[in-house]
């Protein structure tokens, strides 16, 4: 390969990591969003949390919650997601909870009152896991 030529493809590369490795990708997904204080990232108890799906992920992946706490989900991503604890052995926590399906957009909050730690999952994809812990 030329001199020049080898110039042109690490521009290139750098470009494109630019373009979809920061940021958002333009889309307008933010990959890391909570309403919870920065307490919360230790693992204390917070009044309100916000979980981002996007990119087939729960973000964060674990959120901690006062008892009486509110989670609040929201669909950043194209495909519909849900986020259900069906109360099966292993699920945790003492209720059953579903935000129904929400679409690109929709969000969906519930309210915690029982202490427990709530494993829950999307129906559509069932590798998207994450956990509620209620305290």
């Amino acid at each position: 390969m030329t001199p020049s030529r080898t110039a042109v493809v690490v521009l290139g590369c750098s470009a494109s990591l630019l373009a979809t490795g920061c940021g958002n990708g333009g889309d307008g997904v933010a990959t890391t969003t909570s309403s919870a204080t920065p307490a919360d990232a230790a693992g204390a108890a917070v009044k309100t949390a916000s979980v981002q799906i996007a990119s087939f992920k729960f973000l964060p992946a674990t959120v901690t919650v006062a008892s009486g706490g509110r989670v609040t989900w929201v669909n950043r991503d194209k495909a519909p997601h849900t986020a259900q604890n069906t109360g099966e052995p292993g699920a945790g926590g003492d209720g059953v909870f579903d935000t129904g399906r929400l679409t690109r957009g929709q969000h969906q909050s519930i309210t915690f009152s029982k202490p427990g730690t709530y494993h829950y999952y999307c129906v559509y994809h069932r590798f998207m896991e994450a956990n509620v812990i209620v305290r």
